[in-house]
């Protein structure tokens, strides 16, 4: 066989190969594999599960089966690369993670914060592709010429689709490359989301980033949070809060005796239940490895399922795994349209990871250590 004919065929298949790797997976995103998350869409919409990832999008598997609008129980929702575009912001929540997922987590924060020689040198060289992107191109271009003046027909044939693959393999490694933020990587510093009519600040370390999507890690967000009761799953996700309640029912009114648990280190505010239509006050603080009970009554029976029946005066606990909870199918099943559409709102501060496209993210402060 001919000698360019097999320099081109090498060629062709490496250049290729190259280009598949360096767009294989989001070097940012691939940190949330397997990980639970909580994705906003730019809609305001919430979805919350676990993360399968593909190369051509992401999948993520909810914690209970949801009915969708045609009528179907689906238990995931698929988004394709393209579709990644509506995605506003990302949530890694610290107190949803498993022993196990915590320190993949560290693990992670190791590599980026201290990389080994390896992981230290790819990263120098991909760095220098982007520095010398253009002189890169330029240097494809006049070899491809080379190379079709000896190899003749052969390269010819091939000549557009080397320079796309090898561009493209060149491209994505370039445009991945920021100085200023490789220059604050595992430092503390404010990011700036502009949520449309509105912007936000967040404060964390800068971990990973690409040329999409940045992250920022060890953020501490206090605002209202919402926990279902009807999704047991979603409640036993939460390490930081164990929640008991028991739905009764006297003189044809609809009442609930709801226990709250808090585990973290710091105090949480009980604000409200709220449903359909429905709002009730509570305003109670459980201290740190306290407890706070409520009762309501005379709750709108339009909160309860027709299955509700089937629970009333039966207590309905949600715990940990490590204090003897399950997060299981079978426990979704057992208690299938039969809990109350009912939400616990509180407040407290809670530590978690975020994941925001550069397209609506600036880096904008370093964080002074004063």
């Amino acid at each position: 066989m001919d000698n360019f004919l097999i320099a081109t065929i090498v060629i062709i298949f490496f250049t290729a190969l190259l280009s598949r790797i360096v767009q294989k997976y989001d070097r940012v995103l691939k940190s949330i594999q397997n990980f639970h998350i909580t994705i906003v869409r730019k809609d305001g919409k919430r979805l919350w599960g676990n993360v399968k990832m593909y190369v051509n999008g992401i999948k993520l598997l909810f914690s209970k089966p949801f009915k969708s609008s045609g009528g179907s129980w689906v238990d995931s929702y698929i988004f394709y690369q393209s579709e990644l575009d509506n995605v506003r912001i990302i949530y890694r929540y610290h107190d949803e993670l498993s022993p196990e997922n915590k320190q993949r987590r560290l693990d992670e924060i190791k590599l980026v914060s201290k990389p080994g020689h390896l992981r230290r040198s790819i990263r120098k060289f991909r760095n220098f592709i982007s520095n010398f992107q253009e002189a890169f191109s330029d240097t494809l271009g006049v070899f491809l010429n080379r190379m079709k003046s000896s190899a003749g027909e052969i390269i010819k044939a091939n000549e557009k689709h080397l320079k796309q693959v090898g561009s493209t393999a060149i491209g994505a490694a370039g445009k991945e490359y920021d100085q200023i933020l490789e220059h604050h990587i595992n430092k503390k510093v404010v990011i700036s989301v502009n949520n449309g009519e509105s912007s936000h600040e967040y404060s964390g370390f800068l971990g990973e980033y690409s040329a999409k999507w940045i992250a920022l890690l060890h953020c501490n967000v206090e605002k209202d949070w919402q926990l279902p009761l009807n999704d047991m799953n979603r409640l036993i996700l939460n390490r930081n809060i164990d929640v008991s309640f028991r739905v009764v029912h006297k003189n044809n009114e609809f009442g609930l005796e709801l226990e709250v648990s808090n585990y973290s280190q710091k105090s949480i505010r009980l604000k409200r239940i709220k449903g359909i239509d429905y709002s009730k006050n509570i305003y109670k603080t459980v201290k740190p490895n306290g407890s706070c009970k409520t009762v309501l009554t005379k709750l709108p029976k339009e909160l309860f399922p027709e299955e509700g029946s089937k629970i009333i005066d039966k207590t309905i606990e949600s715990i940990a795994p490590e204090r003897g909870g399950h997060y299981h199918p079978e426990l979704w099943r057992e208690l299938k349209d039969k809990l109350p559409d009912l939400d616990l709102i509180y407040s407290c501060s809670r530590r978690v990871d975020v994941y925001v496209p550069r397209s609506i993210a600036v880096v904008r402060h370093a964080v002074s250590k004063v």
